[in-house]
């Protein structure tokens, strides 16, 4: 063991503090399990709080996001403290299939009986749209009078085409069926609103559009976990 590092046992190691991590971890310790996790943000709740679902909620409906946002991490963080669940700040990799390394402010071993992996999703990439944002970052922006195209069929990208569409022109290009695991009725009625864009989107695509989203599903982060000294293959 390095200088400064220290070690922990629990039942129950949880990597990610996004919904499926916390709710994991909080269920597990209803039950009396003892519980860790970890997550290398100040505050628990992942992308979808703090990125993605609550801010594009927040700014459709017109309620102030941050404010939203801060009242419920506080609770998520208030909730974790009252089950006693041990809250680590940090990156995790696993050393075997019992034993993780977390590295932040301090190096420490954990040490389990099992693991739970919710470490969340990595950034959409398109090497033909080197200026492209991704999604969670239009509602943060001031963006008016735009032409904008939106890559996606995933309720972010029909979500954020709606937000989009009061002060721009708004084009959607869906690779695939638009909400695909959606009732087919529901979705018609989403459709009308929506401008298609017929065209697959090239390298040209982005010469004219004055901006390009890119809303499509998120690959797992799971690079940096090192599943492999766990045996964990990934399909």
């Amino acid at each position: 063991m390095v200088v400064g590092q220290f070690s922990q046992d629990v039942d129950i190691f949880v990597i990610g503090g996004g919904p499926a991590g916390y709710t994991a971890a909080f269920r597990a310790a209803e039950l009396g399990k003892t519980v860790a996790i970890v997550d290398p943000n100040e505050m628990l709740g992942g992308e979808c709080l703090h990125n993605a679902c609550i801010p594009s909620k927040s700014a459709l409906h017109h309620v102030d996001a941050e404010k939203a946002v801060a009242t419920l991490s506080k609770g998520l963080e208030q909730r974790c403290r009252a089950l006693d669940i041990d809250r680590l700040h940090g990156f995790a990799h696993f050393e075997n299939k019992k034993t993780a390394q977390i590295t932040g402010e301090v190096v420490s071993v954990v040490k389990f009986r099992k693991a739970i992996i919710a470490s969340g999703s990595q950034k959409r990439s398109r090497d033909d749209f080197a200026d492209a944002i991704q999604v969670e970052d239009v509602y943060g922006a001031n963006i008016e009078n735009k032409t904008i195209l939106v890559v996606g069929n995933t309720p972010s990208a029909v979500e954020s085409v709606t937000f989009l569409s009061k002060n721009n022109t708004v084009s959607l290009w869906a690779d695939g069926d638009i909400l695909p695991t959606f009732d087919k009725q529901l979705v018609k009625l989403v459709k009308r609103d929506l401008t298609l864009c017929k065209d697959k989107p090239t390298s040209e695509t982005p010469e004219r559009y004055d901006l390009v989203v890119l809303a499509a599903h998120r690959l797992p982060q799971t690079n940096s976990l090192q599943l492999e000294n766990a045996n964990v293959d990934v399909a």
